[in-house]
C-alpha cells in the first residue's frame, strides 16, 4: 500500500513508506532543525535515533526531547519549549502516541503564540507509532496543569 496524505487540518502522511515521505515533506517545507518530541520508551528502543538519522539524510538536523510523559503536564510543555528555544528549532516532530502528540502540540502552541499553557483556553509533524484514534490526529489535545492538576483542552 502506498502512503496516503490527508488534511484534518494539518498534513498527515500514513502508510508504507510514510517515514521517507514525511522526511521529504519536512525538507520541502524548508525546515532546517527539528525538535523530536517523544517518550523515554521510543527513545530507548532506538526509534527516535532512526527518525533523527532520516532527518539528517534529508538535510535537517535535530535535537531529542524525550521527556513527554503520559498525560503530559504544563511542566512538560515548559521543558519542551526551553529545548525548542535553546536548540533554535524551526519545527517539531512528534513521535509516538497521544501523549507525545499532546506535549508537542502544547509546545508548538506556546512557541507560536507566547504566554503559558495555563493561559490558553503552529506547525507540527507527527510520526505515529501505535494504533490511534481520530483524536490523536486532530487539533484536540490535553495538557495537565502542574499547579492544580487541572486540564487544558487545546482545540
Amino acid at each position: 500500500m502506498a502512503s496516503t496524505t490527508f488534511f484534518i487540518p494539518s498534513v498527515n502522511i500514513m502508510g508504507a513508506g510514510s517515514l521517507v515521505d514525511a522526511m521529504k515533506a519536512i525538507q520541502a517545507y524548508g525546515f532546517k532543525h527539528a525538535l523530536i518530541v517523544t517518550d523515554k520508551g521510543l527513545s530507548q528502543l532506538g526509534v527516535a535515533t532512526h527518525v533523527a538519522e532520516q532527518l539528517a539524510a534529508h538535510g535537517v538536523s535535530s535535537h531529542l526531547f524525550d521527556d513527554a510523559q503520559p498525560n503530559p503536564t504544563s511542566g512538560n510543555v515548559l521543558a519542551g519549549l526551553t529545548a525548542l528555544s535553546a536548540q533554535q528549532s524551526d519545527c517539531i516532530v512528534s513521535l509516538g502516541g497521544g501523549s507525545s502528540h499532546d506535549c508537542a502540540k502544547g509546545i508548538a502552541l506556546v512557541a507560536t503564540n507566547g504566554g503559558k499553557i495555563a493561559a490558553v483556553s503552529s506547525s507540527i509533524l507527527a510520526m505515529v507509532s501505535a494504533f490511534i484514534s481520530e483524536i490523536d490526529l486532530t487539533g484536540c489535545k490535553t495538557i495537565t496543569l502542574d499547579a492544580d492538576n487541572g486540564k487544558v483542552i487545546l482545540v
